[in-house]
């Protein structure tokens, strides 16, 4: 029984921009877009955008970890007020009202800024229009 024996791949069957292996004659990288056979000035000028932009996403990332935060902190100071209100109005009869209150919107900002990550911009205008309807 014979084995068959694949010839090893050269580097022209990879793309050089995402390292892709490149099955069929394109023009263009069916991965990430690279041009495989334009010109060097297409290709240069291609690797220098696909770097501006994953400069770009990782300044978005940095932005999206600090108002993901933002609402983390928003929870933390519900649920310190609520401690502090419980705590200075025990003996009134409708201070669990209250802090019941504050309780639920610490666990929603809690959960916002969870799920933050998955949906950035959902989660920060849902944050912000629940932050001014309670203040």
């Amino acid at each position: 029984m014979e084995e068959s024996v694949t010839n090893p791949t050269r580097p022209e069957d990879y793309c050089k921009s995402c390292a892709a292996k490149i099955v069929n004659d394109n023009a263009f990288c069916t991965t990430c877009g690279y041009p495989l056979k334009g010109t060097e000035k297409e290709q240069t000028r291609f690797i220098r955008q696909h770097a501006s932009a994953m400069t770009n996403m990782v300044d978005f990332k940095k932005k999206v970890d600090r108002a993901s935060n933002l609402l983390y902190y928003l929870s933390g100071a519900f649920l310190l007020v609520a401690i502090i209100t419980y705590a200075g109005n025990q003996d009134d009869p409708d201070i669990l009202t209250a802090v019941l209150q504050l309780v639920i919107l610490t666990g929603i900002f809690l959960a916002l800024g969870s799920y933050s990550h998955k949906k950035p911009l959902a989660c920060f205008v849902s944050g912000l229009c629940l932050y001014v309807i309670v203040q």
